[in-house]
C-alpha cells in the first residue's frame, strides 16, 4: 500500500500539478474490514493511463502498472475540477 500510494502521489506531482498557486492534492485514506481504499484528487483533466517505462532503467512509466498489478481494483473519477484516482488493496 506505501508503495502504491507514494506512485500515485508522485504522479499527481510529475504530471498533474500542482501548478498552480491555487491547486490542491487531497490525500485520502478509508479503511473497512476487509479493504484499505486510497483516493488522491488533483485539479488536472489529464487522466492516468497504463504506460511503457522507457528502457529497463528508466525512472518513469510504471506508476500505473503497478496499480494495475498490485491494488485489488483502481481507477480514475473525473470531479468536474480534475479528477480522483483511486486503489484499493486487501487489508
Amino acid at each position: 500500500m506505501v508503495l502504491l500510494t507514494s506512485e500515485v502521489v508522485t504522479n499527481v506531482v510529475l504530471h498533474a500539478g500542482p501548478h498552480r498557486p491555487t491547486d490542491e492534492v487531497v490525500l485520502c485514506v478509508g479503511l473497512t474490514e476487509d479493504r484499505v481504499r486510497v483516493e488522491v484528487t488533483d485539479q488536472h483533466p489529464g487522466i492516468p493511463r497504463i504506460g511503457a517505462a522507457v528502457g529497463s532503467d528508466g525512472l518513469s512509466g510504471r506508476g500505473v502498472l503497478l496499480m494495475d498489478v498490485l491494488a485489488s481494483a483502481w481507477g480514475v473519477v473525473p470531479n468536474g475540477r480534475g479528477k480522483v484516482v483511486w486503489f484499493e488493496v486487501q487489508a
